[in-house]
């Protein structure tokens, strides 16, 4: 009973004797189209160089970079992510990719031992091949690169043939990582 008396007398002192409708203008805040959610791409801190037969494609939301590399029965799609901080931890992030390929969760321990380490001038790197012999038309190569109290992603999305083709590109390329100049 107490809430429809309020409601009767917000609903009676909202009307006036006014027979015209009432227009309100109301500021509304814009947002840029290709906005990233994480570092704008102008304010990225590194760079890195791509292969001349990787086709670059537009960065989005989540990827500050992002491209199409070509292997000998089609095309894997190649993600370049930066998130502040451990972006989430080694383990959460290999088994949530392992998921993906209906592989079971590993220990950290496990994860550790199966990575394959690399040298960028940011840093160190862990590669990653996350393979499921049962579902040979999704694999992913993955490098992680711990950067500047952040970490970089780079994750190839490629059918299994693909991971095997391009294994050494995909370590040379997360070796050309490095810091922009000031």
């Amino acid at each position: 009973m107490k809430y429809f008396i309020l409601l009767l007398t917000l609903f009676l002192y909202s009307c006036n004797d006014s027979n015209y409708i009432k227009k309100y203008k109301l500021s509304k805040k814009t947002i840029q189209k290709n906005q990233n959610l994480n570092i704008e791409n102008s304010k990225l801190y590194f760079s890195w160089d791509s292969p001349d037969l990787w086709i670059k494609g537009e960065p989005s939301s989540m990827r500050v970079g992002s491209y199409k590399v070509p292997f000998s029965e089609g095309m894997g799609d190649l993600s370049i992510t930066h998130f502040p901080g451990d972006g989430g931890g080694l383990e959460a992030n290999i088994n949530r990719w392992r998921g993906q390929v209906n592989l079971l969760p590993l220990s950290l321990d496990e994860i550790v031992g199966m990575a394959i380490y690399g040298q960028s001038d940011i840093g160190p790197y862990k590669i990653f091949k996350i393979i499921n012999e049962n579902n040979p038309s999704s694999a992913f190569l993955c490098s992680i690169i711990e950067a500047k109290n952040s970490t970089i992603f780079v994750k190839l999305n490629i059918p299994l043939k693909g991971v095997y083709e391009l294994e050494n590109d995909f370590k040379n390329f997360s070796s050309t990582f490095k810091y922009l100049e000031n």
